[in-house]
């Protein structure tokens, strides 16, 4: 492996161990009774996907990534390919898997354009 090599794959496992992280952070919180937010199994499944497509990328690259440079009749540098390698993983894994819950803003009946209009 070069060093290169360790700069990608470094790279590329940065993103799980921040959310492993912040998860460790969120349950020391909980656990010291400061914090009420209930979010760290939502840290640990991001944590969970983005190793499973880290262990993607690492195989890809490792196994597949200098035969895909030759079929791409372009002469794009390899590096290139290894660079967009991992989120190109993870958008097809997060295709696949569905995402997460859908996001919705909820109506708030304070505000002057959700309030139902009086009729006299």
């Amino acid at each position: 492996m070069t060093l290169t090599d360790y700069i990608i794959y470094t790279v590329w496992c940065l993103f799980p161990i921040f959310f492993i992280l912040v998860a460790l952070w969120g349950f020391l919180e909980k656990f010291s009774d400061k914090s009420s937010r209930d979010d760290i199994s939502d840290y640990l499944k991001q944590a969970l996907f983005l190793t499973i497509c880290v262990a993607v990328s690492v195989f890809i690259d490792r196994k597949a990534i200098a035969s895909i440079a030759e079929i791409v009749p372009l002469e794009i540098p390899i590096l290139y390919y290894r660079i967009i390698l991992f989120p190109f993983v993870m958008f097809i894994l997060g295709k696949l898997t569905g995402g997460s819950i859908k996001i919705e803003v909820e109506k708030n009946p304070l505000l002057k354009y959700n309030q139902k209009s009086k009729k006299r």
